[in-house]
């Protein structure tokens, strides 16, 4: 074994003397040089589709190292064509010592903008107000405003939406949206909602179950959850049909259920793909039909399954509830305060952001207007419709009516028509992202990322840095904005994805900050995250991680959390986190997962949830030890510093922390927790071993969340192996270690 690791270290020292250095300057450099100099730089980096000659031919080796130009715009996407060794990555490297130009280097995927002209009459402006200061240009660009990304020089613009958000960056907050009394209608032949307690996956909505292909529709949990389906007339039901998908959970037991009432309860089988057919013991006339998936075969792998199929067969073997491709039709409403044109054309070519499913904002095209009525048409809204219809209007130039905002016009030759009223005098220096990616890594290893401001990339499936099927792949030390997609860095399927102390702002569009899917050993240390639309972190299926260290602020958009752990996650650590939430969003999210340490960390609930344990199993052998979390919503019941609806946590521990308030069910081990106030069953006389209810919070904490000197949190925990506080302090400093996530020096 000595002399393996001898030979490893020499192979390694070898790898390291023969590395080179290249260098890319885009602005002054030429893809015929050597690259070898700051004087023979490159335009392109090797990996780039843009780059020809010695540049496009290069072999990247372990230890080489590609520097680009500080304070130069590079305009292209990268993807790495070759891998480095262990202990001798290839580096891509932005400029991180400083002497190749000043600055960072900027990655930005975007198009500047040129020939804008200015609004000449109210007409070319659909006779907006402000016509005069609206400017237009034509570009090519064939897709939506939900996956455009318009910046100034300033940052993000906002596409126009009318009522106007407090923060343009979050365009989805309901609580800001019109409201009218009136609920949405269909005009489909049926109707497919929800029962309570369902929770829905939006991305395979549940009338996949009635259409006539091959889709299906993801629910939970097993136990509670219930498709019903309207018709817009009475039908006499004789059979029914049911199709699950078969690698999912595979349930037993479906009640049926007509119109509220339990009719009759069938068993199906497991492992079948095959649409299950059931003769009813007698007729039924029904107008709503609904679907309970109350058990499994044996001990369920996940709490949620997939539905292919539902299916209600009248006297003639008539499927009535099926739904062809030209049934779905659309929902109409009215608002007799804002829907007063009598122009056909008025809300031609806007979008409907309307509050709907399990507290979701969809996004509907309008497809007409009926002046005579004043009722305003638009797409089927595949979800839950509540008793009343808030709604927000997007994306029109009768929109525009703040600085900084923009709309889309689709034109008749192809082009898409940008209107903007610009932040400055004029509108030059605006750009739109064009390219999906600064970095895609795919199924290469041992690549460190670093040092770069990434800018203006966006695409509707892509991130700005994209890490599929790779091994060993560093990102550290960067900046990132402006910059929309599934995350600002995506790893899938990777093992070993290290995001360092990168600074992940100003993300539009529902983007997330990181995102790990299917990995291994994915770490999220020691980065700054603020405004991002969708979640900060996400992990799903990950194996082996730590998140630790990383400042979190800003996250308003709706499902929009801190920190989210969901989906079979196991040996993660999550550690001296500072999580402040974004008006009442909650700073730490976990369904299933299974050896889990929650420590040292400070979460500001910020009038919402501080910890949410939501309904999946297995949750297994999860310590929540010396965490501050406190300003949950003191006028709630739920809201509180833990809450669980989780019916199956094993082997939890909650012990050392300050908590405002606990809720739900924690069938845990609890000790030495100070509490800020008690709910439910819990009384000053029935608290747990060490622990203690304090009101005053501000008694045990200072501004900055740190234990004060002589408080009740003092030496007052139990013994653990957690070593350090959230500073990286050592613990104890007194006689025993100090409850919560700072330790008194």
């Amino acid at each position: 074994m000595r002399f393996l690791i001898i030979g490893l270290i020499n192979i390694g020292l070898m790898l390291s003397l023969n590395a080179a250095d290249y260098f890319v300057d885009y602005a002054n450099g030429s893809d015929d040089k050597s690259g070898a100099s700051a004087q023979q730089a490159w335009k392109h980096a090797p990996g780039d589709v843009q780059a020809t000659g010695n540049a496009k031919a290069c072999v990247l080796k372990a230890g080489d190292r590609v520097r680009f130009k500080g304070g130069v715009r590079y305009y292209g996407s990268i993807k790495p064509a070759q891998s480095g060794a262990a202990g001798s990555p290839i580096v891509y490297d932005g400029n991180t010592d400083g002497n190749f130009g000043k600055g960072p280097a900027i990655l930005d995927g975007s198009h500047p903008i040129a020939k804008w002209q200015r609004c000449a009459k109210a007409s070319d402006a659909l006779d907006n107000p402000a016509w005069k200061n609206i400017y237009f240009a034509d570009i090519d660009y064939t897709g939506g405003w939900q996956t455009f990304v318009l910046c100034s020089e300033a940052g993000n613009m906002a596409i126009a939406m009318s009522p106007n958000p407090r923060d343009p960056m979050f365009q989805d907050r309901v609580s800001e949206f019109f409201e009218t009394p009136e609920k949405l209608k269909s005009n489909a032949a049926v109707s497919v909602y929800a029962g309570p307690g369902t929770w829905l996956n939006k991305d395979r909505p549940i009338v996949n179950t009635v259409k006539s292909d091959n889709s299906s529709a993801v629910i939970s949990p097993i136990g509670d959850a219930t498709i019903h389906i309207a018709l817009n007339k009475e039908h006499l039901i004789t059979e029914i049909g049911i199709g699950m998908v078969r690698q999912h959970t595979p349930v037993k037991d479906v009640k049926i259920i007509a119109d509220k009432k339990h009719i009759q309860t069938v068993q199906l089988k497991a492992k079948t793909d095959e649409i299950q057919r059931f003769k009813l013991k007698q007729p039924v006339k029904t107008s709503d039909i609904g679907f309970n998936f109350a058990s499994t075969h044996g001990k369920p792998k996940a709490n949620f399954t997939a539905v292919r199929y539902l299916q209600a067969f009248n006297a003639d073997g008539v499927n009535v509830l099926e739904m062809k491709p030209d049934q779905a039709g659309g929902m109409s409403f009215s608002d007799p305060k804002r829907f007063t044109s009598d122009d056909p054309k008025y809300y031609d070519g806007m979008t409907v952001a309307v509050h709907g499913g399990h507290n979701f904002t969809k996004h509907l095209d309008v497809t007409g207007y009926d002046p005579a009525t004043k009722r305003l048409l638009i797409q089927k809204l595949n979800d839950t419709v509540y008793k009343t219809t808030k709604y927000a209007l997007k994306n029109s130039v009768r929109l525009i009516d703040v600085a900084g905002e923009y709309a889309l016009h689709k034109q008749e030759n192809g082009k898409t028509r940008v209107f903007v009223l610009p932040s400055s005098k004029s509108p030059d220096g605006i750009s739109y992202s064009q390219l999906e990616r600064a970095f895609y890594i795919e199924k290469q290893s041992h690549i460190v990322m670093q040092g770069f401001q990434i800018e203006r990339y966006a695409g509707k499936k892509s991130s700005a840095v994209d890490i599929w099927h790779a091994k060993d792949i560093t990102i550290q030390d960067s900046e990132i904005t402006m910059c929309a997609g599934v995350a600002a860095v995506h790893g899938v399927h990777t093992d070993g994805v290290h995001i360092l102390r990168n600074n992940l702002h100003h993300l539009p569009i529902k983007t997330r900050a990181t995102r790990f899917e299917s990995c291994k050993n994915g770490n999220v240390i020691g980065n700054t995250v603020a405004k991002p639309t969708g979640t900060a972190v996400s992990y799903v299926g990950v194996k082996g991680g730590r998140c630790s260290q990383n400042i979190v602020s800003g996250f308003c958009g709706m499902h929009s959390n801190g920190l989210t752990f969901y989906v079979h996650n196991k040996d993660i650590v999550v550690d001296r986190n500072y999580v402040h939430s974004g008006k009442g969003n909650v700073p730490l999210t976990i369904q299933t997962i299974v050896n889990c340490k929650i420590q040292n960390n400070v979460f500001d609930a910020d009038g919402g949830i501080g910890i949410g344990i939501w309904v999946s199993v297995p949750f297994e052998n999860v310590t929540i030890e010396h965490n501050t979390i406190v300003n949950a919503d003191a006028k709630s019941t739920w809201k509180t510093a833990i809450f669980s609806n989780n019916k199956g946590p094993k082997n939890l521990v909650i012990r050392n922390n300050i908590l405002d308030g606990i809720a739900g069910n924690l069938p845990a081990k609890f000790s030495h927790n100070i509490y800020t106030r008690l709910l439910g069953k819990q009384t000053e006389a029935n608290l747990e071993e060490g622990s203690q209810l304090v009101k005053d919070v501000n008694s045990l904490i200072d501004s900055n969340y740190q234990t004060k000197v002589g408080s009740a949190a003092v030496d007052a925990a139990s013994a653990t192996d957690v070593k350090e506080d959230f500073a990286a302090n050592k613990r104890p400093v007194g006689k025993a270690a100090d409850i919560g996530a700072y330790e008194v020096q």
